[in-house]
């Protein structure tokens, strides 16, 4: 058998030179003049039933016997094999045209797989979910139960609150200065957070004391004396935040747009730190740079624009918060630290000195040319006291009386040694004292500018021992702010004095004497 190299009869394989079998199929390989040639016709003598393997076991190319490879006995001819390598340089153009291909793929795969990855990384990065909130929500895991006095709801958008710069946040809403009058709401003389209520939970629960501390940046021991510096409010504009529930013993943040009408507490930059429907420690929010917005609890008109990221990089110290009534829509003042019982509303001239564009500001003063008239007359001059329209009061071993100058219904009660308190609930007592005179009650007319109110033991009945006064701001019954007082006191002939000013509706000052 010549070395020239062929083809295997039975299964079309690729002989090497000077083999006696097929590697492939194990088929004898005939000496004919046909020899591998595919598809010659030439019987082929019966190969061995199983080709030798073990040690010493050899073909005719001096290689290892094995099992066959390739097709079964009696497969076409593979694709691709009619044409013949006649030489070794043409069968290394094919092995080095393979290893290219193989080269080609490894490359295409790790582009394609570099592609891939790289896609699901930028499709991930820079996405900022946000959870929409609304005035009434609570997440899961809040901090506490809730600590709001009443539900919130949004106050009349009068004026448009003020905002400064363009996006905030890099790609969300607008910039407002925490001191911005009206950018917070209320009830006037009403709060909206119960601060006590807060700091007592948090007290009774160390671990959620000590997380909810760090979000806001003080200690546990300190956290009542923090509270007592804020201040609460309702939004009046859709405010993005970064709220906090508490798990397994941590503070867990998670951005959110709190709605208008929301009650929180503020501090003194005017930033929000509680929420107060669940008692939850709020932040300012990082920088936004792809918003993702949870739409499920979208509420309706909401306007991803026109959300307001509080600015957190001015340095202020607010006094008193410029607030919207969320009932009636005007204005009043409300200091840092209080819960609406030292509110007062904002005169004309304070209203247009801060928002111009108010109704109130577009009325001119009447104007005249005419001269005043004038007289040489001397106005009459007299020696008599002007009437005075004090009713008669009762007097006697102990009476106490209370004047002030408007129209508002302010309240006298005095409760004497015995505990028993005379007041306009309980005009009279056992004990003889009695409640005669009690002026502008619940804002009845006719309504008097010198009112008074008069309690009084007739002689020989007041017990001896202390007596306690009581002054209240019952009703404002026509817009006439705070009040001054004066309460006059006569035992046994003896009087003494007492003054005060109570700020506004809901106030009350307390005074003792002895008999």
């Amino acid at each position: 058998m010549d070395d020239q190299a062929g083809f295997c009869t039975n299964c079309g394989a690729l002989l090497a030179p000077g083999a006696q079998f097929c590697n492939s199929c194990g088929t004898s390989v005939s000496s004919s003049p046909d020899q591998g040639q595919p598809g010659a016709g030439a019987e082929s003598p019966t190969p061995p039933s199983t080709p030798t393997v073990g040690p010493g076991a050899a073909t005719g190319t001096g290689m290892p016997a094995g099992p066959p490879y390739g097709p079964p006995p009696g497969a076409p001819p593979p694709p691709g094999t009619a044409a013949v390598p006649e030489d070794g340089a043409s069968r290394r153009k094919w092995i080095i045209g393979g290893v290219i291909a193989l080269v080609v793929l490894l490359i295409g795969g790790a582009a394609a797989f570099f592609l891939l990855t790289r896609d699901d990384d930028d499709s991930a990065a820079g996405e900022d979910e946000i959870l929409l909130e609304p005035a009434g929500m609570r997440i899961t895991n809040a901090f506490t139960d809730s600590v709001g006095q009443l539900v919130g709801k949004a106050s009349p958008l009068r004026p448009e609150v003020p905002t400064v710069g363009g996006a905030a946040g890099g790609a969300l809403g607008h910039l407002a200065k925490g001191d911005t009058p009206g950018l917070y709401g209320g009830t006037q003389r009403e709060g909206t957070c119960d601060a006590d209520q807060l700091v007592e939970f948090l007290e009774e629960n160390p671990d959620k004391a000590a997380a909810w501390a760090e979000v806001v940046g003080t200690e546990p021991d300190e956290i009542r004396e923090y509270v007592e510096t804020l201040t609460p409010v309702l939004l009046r504009r859709d405010t993005l935040v970064t709220n906090h529930g508490f798990s397994n013993g941590e503070a867990t943040p998670l951005l959110s747009v709190l709605q208008a009408g929301t009650a929180v507490m503020v501090d003194r930059q005017g930033i929000p730190r509680v929420k107060c429907n669940c008692g939850n420690p709020l932040s300012p929010a990082p920088e936004i740079t792809d918003p993702q917005f949870n739409r499920d609890d979208e509420w309706e008109g909401f306007d991803e624009d026109q959300v307001v990221v509080i600015d957190t990089d001015v340095e202020i110290d607010i006094d008193v918060f410029v607030l919207v009534d969320n009932e009636t829509g005007e204005f009043f003042n409300r200091p840092f630290g209080t819960n609406g019982e030292e509110d007062e509303p904002l005169s004309d001239e304070e209203v247009c000195e801060l928002f111009p564009d108010e109704d109130v500001c577009d009325e001119e003063p009447p104007t005249t040319d005419e001269e005043p008239p004038t007289t040489d007359e001397e106005p009459p001059t007299t020696d008599e006291e002007p009437p005075t329209t004090e009713p008669d009061l009762g007097t006697g071993d102990v009476q106490v009386t209370l004047r002030w100058e408007s129209t508002a219904d302010v309240d006298l009660e005095v409760t004497a040694p015995n505990g028993e308190t005379i007041s306009y609930l309980s005009p009279s007592a056992s004990s003889g004292g009695e409640l005669d005179v009690d002026a502008n009650s619940n804002c009845d007319p006719p309504l008097t500018s010198n009112p008074v109110e008069n309690i009084f033991w007739p002689t020989g009945s007041a017990p001896t021992g202390t007596y306690t006064i009581d002054v209240s701001y019952y009703q404002d019954c026509e817009g006439n702010g705070p009040q001054s007082f004066t309460v006059t006191v006569k035992v046994d002939g003896q009087t003494e004095t007492f003054d005060g000013t109570l700020t506004g509706e809901g106030g009350t000052e307390t005074f003792t004497f002895d008999r």
